[in-house]
């Protein structure tokens, strides 16, 4: 199984595949197709790094750090 990340543009009602990756697939050759839709113009990478960043600092708190919260 080979995977490509590509951006997605939706022009009429079609998905539009860029020519390299279009011509790296043979003609009926069975595929899945996953997209993600960003929202608010937002970049996938900022979304990603937001999201890993919360859940790396939550991480790292424990009950006994609850001590400086009364600080």
């Amino acid at each position: 199984m080979k995977a490509y990340e590509i951006p997605l543009h939706i022009k009429e009602g079609h998905l539009e595949i860029p020519e390299k990756i279009f011509s790296a697939i043979k003609e009926q050759q069975k595929g899945k197709v996953i997209f993600l839709i960003l929202e608010n113009d937002e970049k996938e990478d900022d979304k990603t790094w937001n999201k890993v960043t919360a859940m790396q600092f939550l991480d790292g708190y424990s009950e006994s750090d609850a001590i400086y919260d009364r600080l």
